[in-house]
């Protein structure tokens, strides 16, 4: 059963360079002003409960072991001081008012799960573990950043998200508050949301990564604007990173696909965008028009081909051909552009020399639906 420090009067912090609180399993309640001023640190291991009027002048450090909750009638915090969460297994934030913190470290590899919206006006601090949105809201209003994520600690979630606004004029960000856009305009897009989200979206036959970005500008007209979305590996969702395409949704409307997308490590680019929207990436997604195309019944053999041999392809119909070959590790290997002039013939395709082993074969078209499928090549 846990114990509970109650603290009834106002409590100034600021005698000793740290001030140690080690009985692990208590619960610190807090029911007035807890003061901790700047360069010293409260080192808590149980759980750090807010209530009644209960608040926190906080301008050195508050480190937990244990959950954040805030049941008081203040937001918290006031001060430019850090929570840092250090514990060991799953921490939680919550309570029945929204929290508002300055900063935040999140230094736990067992997680932390946000049961409440969370304001910072400073930096989350991502060192170890994740941070679960839990369907709730992240809130860095106009000066609030993120830094240190990493595929192993990041925000993720498939829902909630995390928003900020930004006034931009003419701006080139390589990667905006640290949220994982990169965004060159040269105009004046005035006070502008920005919301990032984890969830996976449907795209025609296909599906995102675990990752989108929204972009609501005041002026949304003639911008011209180049956009660069990073992801984590462990948000791909399956998608092959080496053919992720940007997919942009204007407001009501659409998806639509930048066919000149350009992959990088962990990223990809997309420019000559007039106008903004919801961004996402995807290696299988389809468009509304790609969804109106006809599928071809195309058949390709010998499966398994042995190397040095032809691959023979059926079905194509009159139009323009990208094939692509890719490994198990989603490299592209080879692609090949195609011009078909005459119906009801069989191509033939010399492929170069490749490692024995099975591969995605791809089909894209400039009139027909997307086809898929898997070559598996072998020595004689």
């Amino acid at each position: 059963m846990k114990q509970q420090i109650s603290m009834k009067h106002g409590i100034m912090i600021g005698i000793m360079l740290s001030f140690f609180l080690s009985i692990r399993g208590q619960t610190m309640t807090n029911q007035t002003t807890l003061s901790i001023e700047s360069g010293l640190a409260v080192n808590w291991e149980g759980d750090f409960v807010n209530e009644g009027g209960g608040d926190v002048v906080l301008n050195g450090s508050l480190v937990l072991e244990g959950d954040l909750t805030n049941n008081s009638n203040n937001t918290l915090t006031t001060g430019t001081g850090y929570v840092i969460l250090k514990g060991t297994s799953q921490q939680v934030i919550g309570g029945s008012k929204e929290i508002r913190l300055y900063g935040l470290t999140h230094d736990n590899t067992g997680g932390t799960l946000l049961n409440q919206d969370l304001e910072v006006e400073g930096r989350i601090t991502m060192i170890k573990g994740k941070l679960d949105l839990n369907g709730k809201i992240i809130d860095l209003g106009s000066t609030g950043e993120i830094d240190g994520e990493s595929n192993a600690s990041r925000i993720m979630g498939s829902s909630g998200k995390v928003v900020l606004v930004r006034t931009l004029n003419n701006i080139d960000e390589q990667d905006l508050a640290g949220i994982g856009l990169g965004i060159d305009v040269n105009a004046n897009m005035g006070s502008t949301l920005i919301e990032r989200s984890h969830q996976v979206r449907t795209l025609g036959s296909g599906t995102s990564i675990k990752r989108s970005i929204n972009i609501q500008p005041t002026n949304n007209n003639g911008l011209n604007a180049a956009i660069r979305l990073f992801y984590f590996s462990d948000e791909l969702n399956g998608q092959n990173p080496n053919s992720l395409d940007l997919f942009r949704k204007p407001n009501g409307a659409a998806w639509t696909v930048n066919t000149n997308s350009v992959t990088g490590n962990g990223y990809v680019d997309g420019n000559g965008y007039n106008s903004l929207g919801l961004f996402t990436l995807s290696s299988n997604g389809t468009t509304a028009l790609e969804n109106l195309r006809p599928a071809l019944a195309v058949r390709y053999f010998p499966n398994p081909l042995a190397q040095g041999q032809f691959l023979r392809i059926d079905g194509l119909l009159a139009g323009d051909y990208q094939l692509f070959l890719y490994d198990l590790t989603g490299k592209q290997v080879w692609k090949q552009e195609r011009k078909i002039h005459t119906a009801g013939g069989t191509e033939k395709i010399d492929l170069p020399l490749l490692p024995n082993g099975l591969y995605t074969f791809r089909i894209l078209s400039d009139k027909y639906a997307p086809t898929t499928g898997k070559l598996q090549i072998h020595s004689h």
